[in-house]
């Protein structure tokens, strides 16, 4: 993460005097090594705190109803984590989307140079700027950026509910409400799972996700 903490700038002579002996210049292997290296630090920090927001009583309850750490990871881990999974994924790409300095140092060849040091150099002169030119080029260059967010928005907006006291009445109805309206549901249950396990079923029917899980419920009530 301390590399995060400098400008590009500070590190970009070491980067150039690397790529040089490992011949690494003017390749696209070279670039896309340096851009990862650039992202990868703060994406793991990142994804380690999505990590973290995961119930371990999802695992533990999978463990009981006899999934395996491969099937729990699949089926239960990944999709709550999908909304993290794909915000990293965005800044990731953003990263190396937008990415100048980098790019100007390693790529030396014109026919491979990306998309923002072609605008600089094609737009940005000595004597003058051809601001109408870059500006078009510009708003063409973030539409690809802007469709990849409209189209994973959806999954990023998904919410997990955790609700207590599920197995009958008005707890059951809440469950499957919020189920219905897009919502991932964590069932807290005592000592009964028949009633969860209904209220699970209905919210995947409805093509929701649901999970029931035993806990003690003496010290909880209500929606979280």
């Amino acid at each position: 993460l301390s590399a995060q903490v400098f400008p590009t700038v500070v590190i970009i002579i070491s980067l150039y005097s690397l790529f040089s002996k490992l011949k690494l210049m003017n390749s696209y292997q070279g670039l896309m090594l340096a851009d990862v290296a650039m992202s990868l630090p703060l994406s793991v920090w990142m994804m380690k705190s999505f990590c973290d927001s995961v119930p371990k009583s999802l695992d533990e309850a999978a463990r009981v109803d006899g999934c395996s750490r491969f099937k729990t990871m699949t089926q239960i881990v990944i999709p709550l984590m999908k909304p993290g999974m794909l915000a990293v994924g965005i800044y990731a790409f953003l990263q190396s989307w937008d990415d100048y300095m980098i790019a100007l140092v390693v790529m030396n060849k014109t026919s491979m140079k990306t998309l923002p040091v072609g605008i600089a150099e094609t737009f940005l002169g000595e004597f003058g700027f051809d601001y109408a030119g870059m500006m078009t080029v510009s708003v063409v260059a973030s539409l690809p950026v802007l469709l990849l967010f409209l189209f994973f928005n959806k999954y990023m907006e998904r919410k997990t509910a955790i609700v207590t006291g599920a197995g009958t009445g008005i707890g059951q109805g809440v469950a499957i409400t919020l189920g219905q309206n897009g919502y991932d549901v964590v069932v807290h249950y005592n000592s009964s799972a028949e009633g969860a396990e209904e209220a699970c079923r209905q919210i995947r029917d409805c093509g929701g996700r649901a999970w029931p899980v035993q806990a003690d419920l003496s010290a909880m009530s209500g929606v979280r």
